[in-house]
């Protein structure tokens, strides 16, 4: 969230170099509906989400906090994709939801760490997939 936060100061303040574009991984959500809107106009944002990374979930959007930006998701094979809606990222991550909590040594937490976003990201480059069963 605060690479986001920065960002939209950068693009602010008239006497600092706009950025092109923000990448984020893993990121919380860190603005209400309208600056989201806002945000989006006004930078190209990249954001990688892993399916069970908790992060990404919170603040929820029940208390009013939104993401913005085109999402790369990394589904539960691994795959990554820009064309899982709301409701498909939802059933992704509730099917694995009791093996992740049952899982002692990687479960949630796991799917936080840097080392699970760059391989997604090396597959996605390299064209690699992994057969969705």
């Amino acid at each position: 969230a605060l690479s986001s936060i920065y960002a939209l100061r950068i693009l602010k303040d008239p006497y600092l170099k706009k950025p092109h574009a923000l990448v984020t991984f893993a990121s919380p959500r860190g603005f209400g509906w309208t600056t989201s809107q806002i945000h989006c106009q006004t930078i190209d944002h990249v954001r990688w989400v892993n399916h069970l990374d908790l992060v990404c979930t919170y603040p929820t959007c029940v208390v009013g906090y939104r993401h913005f930006g085109d999402i790369k998701y990394i589904n539960r094979w691994g795959n990554v994709t820009s064309h899982y809606g709301f409701i498909r990222r939802n059933l992704d991550r509730i099917s694995n939801f009791l093996p992740a909590l049952n899982d002692k040594e990687t479960g949630y937490l796991d799917n936080h760490r840097r080392k699970n976003y760059l391989a997604a990201i090396e597959r996605w480059h390299s064209n690699f997939k992994y057969p969705e069963l």
